[in-house]
């Protein structure tokens, strides 16, 4: 026989159940006959679940308003930076609009209201950045605590 020729054996076949492998340990006759000892652990499991997601519905009475208040603390600052940007916003509008009409009767007290509302325009250019901030840090904030609060539920669920 040369280098390249490999010689080849035939596979042999089970002959019985208790010479199949299962994940590499041969099964049993009394797993075989007891319809799998994974599918009566996988019935176990399924009413366990069952029971663990009733009593999360049942003490949603006493984490919900929690997890409610705390994402409104969460939201609040993203909120405060918002409200103080529509009032530049609004400062600016009607500061430009009494300017305006303002100055056909006196010049400089017309500059003065259109040159609060460049101020107002200006700070709330100024205050972007951080509106843009505390809203993506209150989203982010929001999202790993429920991210937390699932794997917490799942874990308690499972008794990990």
């Amino acid at each position: 026989m040369s280098d390249n020729e490999t010689k080849h054996t035939p596979v042999q076949e089970p002959v019985n159940k208790t010479e199949e492998k299962d994940e590499g340990r041969p099964l049993t006759a009394k797993q075989g006959t007891l319809a799998s000892g994974y599918q009566a652990f996988r019935a176990y499991l399924h009413a366990h679940m069952l029971l663990m997601q009733c009593l999360i519905f049942v003490t949603a009475v006493v984490w919900l308003p929690v997890v409610f208040v705390l994402y409104c603390v969460m939201f609040g600052l993203s909120a405060l930076c918002w409200v103080i940007e529509l009032s530049f916003i609004f400062c600016a509008t009607f500061a430009g609009i009494a300017g305006f009409a303002v100055m056909a009767q006196a010049f400089w007290g017309g500059l003065f209201y259109i040159g609060a509302a460049l101020i107002s325009v200006g700070l709330a250019v100024l205050f972007l950045p951080v509106i843009v901030f505390s809203t993506t840090k209150a989203v982010e904030g929001c999202k790993w605590r429920t991210e937390r609060w699932v794997k917490y539920v799942k874990k308690e669920a499972l008794h990990d």
